[in-house]
């Protein structure tokens, strides 16, 4: 019985000797990553993407508006075309001068409108995609130390299970 605590005793020693990032003394360490810890990471990313697909509805629905008000001022400057034929014969300079003004203020807060909308959801789409991205790559980073960590875990579990049947007399 002796001999076998000393063997793993030695064996501890000799893996904090080689490599003091891998505690085997089974202490608690404050730099492992817990399942509850990848648990939220993941619900996190989860909430994130429900977040993101919703902004794009919402950002698709403030470009489909804006077409829509534009529309809608074609619309108006048609009326006023109709209403302008109608009474054309009536006093034709104060209205040809009127209905002009009316009609450029209305190109040019619709251009406007349309503009700034079309800039405002390009801008905020693009900061999306770039948060994407960002999140993408923290996601592969995390992916890559998750499955270093299980292999370092592996290799330590083989060289274990192989120095505890050489132990035995087995191997």
């Amino acid at each position: 019985m002796a001999h076998r605590f000393n063997v793993f005793s030695g064996l501890d020693r000799h893996i904090n000797k080689k490599n003091k990032s891998i505690p085997v003394n089974h202490e608690p360490d404050n730099n492992r990553i817990t399942p509850e810890q990848i648990k939220d990471i993941v619900s996190r990313e989860v909430n994130a993407a429900s977040t993101r697909s919703q902004m794009m509805n919402y950002f698709d629905s403030i470009a489909a508006s804006s077409e829509r008000t534009e529309t809608m001022l074609v619309e108006l400057r048609d009326a006023l075309d109709a209403g302008l034929a109608s009474v054309k014969n009536t006093k034709e300079i104060d209205i040809d001068e009127s209905v002009k003004r009316i009609e450029n203020g209305y190109e040019s807060l619709g251009a406007d409108m349309h503009k700034d909308n079309l800039i405002t959801y390009k801008n905020l789409r693009q900061a999306l995609e770039e948060a994407e991205n960002k999140a993408i790559k923290k996601n592969a980073g995390l992916k890559k130390g998750i499955t270093a960590c299980l292999v370092m875990n592996g290799i330590l579990l083989a060289a274990v299970i192989v120095l505890a049947l050489r132990g035995f007399g087995i191997i």
